[in-house]
């Protein structure tokens, strides 16, 4: 049953009053402390500087950069030219949209050679794996090839353990041979003679797992890298991953292959017996 107000003792209902003002002062108060957040939560997400970058300072920079880039182009008085810089930008975005993912994407240039070797210099689990698909003598073979393969046998000294399975064309290695070419076969050797730990594969034999064919390295436990050759062996696109998804995937692909190649060694022991 109610208690009526009048039934109460003066001193009761002001206690009760007393309780009751500043509780409902805290929850309104903490009403407008959440409304203010959030105001204050949409507020930063539009500022032109996001706060997730200060941490970075490279970032950082580079963002001040583009915002200010971004806000001339926008100002520009000419409509074609907007729209000629937003079709640019649009591919821009995509790129970084990728780069956001792990991925970076070198096109028709060999400056992912720099990238590679800073990482290979930085790896914390010293394992190289390599899958080099090699469908000409010019493999390898050109200036940057070359130096790549010079660093290759500088990084066996520091005690990095390299290994690389070659899938050979079947007219590097025609399936009547029991060696490679005289050309690939020195290549071959020479590697083994500066400790790469070296695989064969004919491309023929895989012709029931298509998708084994192709280059890819994985570099320890932080990256992978897949490149794309054309028919003279130029590098067309090379993607270098930092995501585990791109990992566990050239990891499988890894295993897979290991299933059709040959070490060097039982080849070379099998000529010989």
């Amino acid at each position: 049953m109610a208690i009526e107000s009048s039934a109460l003792p003066t001193g009761t209902l002001a206690l009760l009053a007393a309780i009751a003002v500043p509780t409902v002062l805290v929850v309104s108060h903490l009403k407008a402390d959440r409304q203010r957040h959030r105001e204050l939560t949409a507020m930063l997400n539009v500022l032109p500087i996001p706060f997730a970058l200060a941490p970075a300072p490279g970032l950082f920079q580079q963002y001040v950069r583009f915002a200010d880039a971004l806000t001339k182009i926008g100002r520009h008085n000419d409509r074609l030219f907007r729209d000629l810089a937003l079709h640019r930008l649009t591919t821009v975005a995509d790129e970084f949209a990728t780069m956001a993912t792990g991925r970076i994407v070198f096109h028709a240039t060999e400056t992912w050679r720099t990238a590679y070797q800073h990482i290979l210099e930085t790896l914390r689990v010293k394992t190289y794996l390599s899958v080099a698909w090699v469908r000409t003598n010019d493999y390898w073979n050109d200036a940057p090839g070359r130096q790549s393969m010079e660093f290759n046998y500088e990084l066996v000294g520091r005690g990095i353990r390299i290994e690389r399975v070659h899938i050979l064309s079947d007219e590097l290695w025609p399936f009547d041979e029991k060696l490679p070419t005289a050309g690939i076969l020195e290549w071959l050797v020479e590697q083994r003679g500066h400790g790469i730990h070296v695989s064969l594969i004919r491309e023929s034999d895989l012709a029931k797992e298509p998708d084994l064919l192709r280059d890819f390295a994985i570099y320890g436990d932080r990256a992978t890298g897949m490149q794309e050759l054309d028919e003279q062996s130029h590098t067309v696109r090379f993607v270098l991953a930092f995501d585990e998804q791109s990992r566990q995937q050239a990891l499988d692909r890894w295993e897979r292959l290991k299933l059709f190649s040959n070490s060097f060694e039982n080849l070379m022991d099998r000529i010989q017996s």
